[in-house]
Parts: structure tokens; sequence; C-alpha cells
């Protein structure tokens, strides 16, 4: 799958466009995964200064150029790496905290819980509302202490009335534990050796850690890579909005 980034192309191979182009020519462009003037001139700097065609458009060569070709990165490793953006809101769930680097996981942990939370919609008719996973490329995520290898999810306890966008615990009176526990079990039946905190004693499957009374802490550090994205799940984590197909 390649794709050509042009001004105004928002989402993930944006990011990686900028983090490269950085890191080539010694700039410090925002990586905000957002293709504006900035990233612009210094994709035409790069295209004039690596004998490529220099029209300012990140396409197959000068992905291949700065080492940018996707499917070697999914061949080499990318199941460990903390490159791929889940998107701000899917099959059977929104995200909070968001502030553009909140939701980098690896490519396995991103593909799970597209999984999991299609899976449990299907199930109940509810949306799931998923927070911090890791900062792009992984490394310290303040205030947590963990959250550093993108395989560490939070989720909020799942709601009676359906709504999304506000805290709660599990002693609000809007909390569903049956929801809570039914996201449980899917995610525990597929993946041992998953680790899952959270202060509510009646869900089982669970354990309680301090500070886990509003959301649920997923990791799976001791869970063997799976998955894989399917070609929809890897066009919306690489795209946001829709990219120039080339």
């Amino acid at each position: 799958m390649n794709f050509s980034l042009v001004k105004g192309s928002k989402g993930t191979p944006v990011l990686w466009l900028q983090d490269a182009i950085n890191r080539s020519l010694g700039r410090a462009l925002s990586l905000d995964g957002d293709f504006g003037p900035g990233t612009e001139q210094a994709v035409l700097d790069y295209q004039s200064a690596n004998a490529l065609a220099v029209d300012g458009q990140a396409g197959r060569r000068t992905f291949q150029a700065l080492g940018l070709d996707f499917g070697a990165i999914r061949k080499n490793g990318s199941l460990n790496t903390v490159c791929w953006l889940l998107p701000a809101s899917g099959d059977g769930y929104v995200t909070y905290n968001r502030d553009g680097n909140d939701q980098f996981g690896t490519e396995d942990t991103v593909a799970r819980m597209q999984r999991y939370l299609a899976q449990f919609t299907r199930d109940t008719g509810t949306t799931a509302e998923i927070g911090n996973i890791s900062r792009y490329r992984g490394g310290r995520h303040h205030p947590h202490s963990s959250h550093r290898n993108g395989q560490q999810v939070d989720i909020r306890p799942l709601r009676h009335d359906g709504q999304t966008g506000t805290r709660l615990t599990f002693r609000s009176s809007a909390y569903s534990r049956g929801k809570t526990q039914a996201l449980v079990d899917i995610i525990r039946a597929d993946s041992e050796g998953v680790s899952i905190l959270f202060n509510d004693p009646d869900v089982r499957g669970v354990r309680s850690f301090a500070g886990h009374n509003d959301h649920l802490h997923v990791s799976f550090s001791r869970v063997a890579s799976k998955y894989k994205m399917s070609e929809d799940q890897l066009a919306r984590s690489l795209a946001e909005t829709p990219l120039s197909q080339a």
C-alpha cells in the first residue's frame, strides 16, 4: 500500500515523515501529523538534496529514500514498534485524553484493541472509551510510570446509559458492572497472560491497584504478539483523514 502525502494530509504517516526528515536534515518539525507549510518546505528541501523530483509531495520514492517503506516496516518487526496510532474513534470506541500523541501502540496492541472493541459493541451495543496507550516511539509518558512500550491501554469503566465524555468510577450510579465484565471477558479470553488493573472487587479477572477506581489498565506486555492489522485497520491507522493514493 503506497500513499502520496501532500499539503493538508494528516495522520500517522505524516508524523513518520516529519520525524524522518528531522533526523535526515537536522530540522525541528513539530511531530503533529499535520502536513502544513513547514513540512512542505522540508520535503522540498529533502527532495532537492537527494536528487528526487522536487514537487513537495512525499510519494513512494521519497518514502523509500527516507526508509519509510511501509511494507518493510511491517516485515521487519513492526509488531513491536510503537508507531501505530489508534484512530480517534472506531467500531465500538471513542478516545479521551487525546492531544495527538497519547494513543500510539504496537501494531499488535492496536489490532487487538480494534478487534476486541468491535466484538464488544456487537455483543452489547455499547461504546467504550479508550485513554492513554503510549507516546510515539514509546518512552516516558508523564504522569504514568508505565505506558512506555505501546502495550498498555487505559479504558474507562462502562456505563448503563451509553453516554461518553464523562469520567466515572466503579462507585458511580451510571457504572455498569455487567458491561465492564463483558469487556474484561473478551480481552482475557483471547490474551493469555494479560494483566488488567481495576478496583471493583466484584469484577472477575482484574486485580486491585491504587489509582484505578476510574479506569481499567490493560497490559499486553506478557502476551505474545499475535495480530497484524487488517487492510481497513491499517488504512485508518495510517490516516485519520484520507490521503491521496499513489
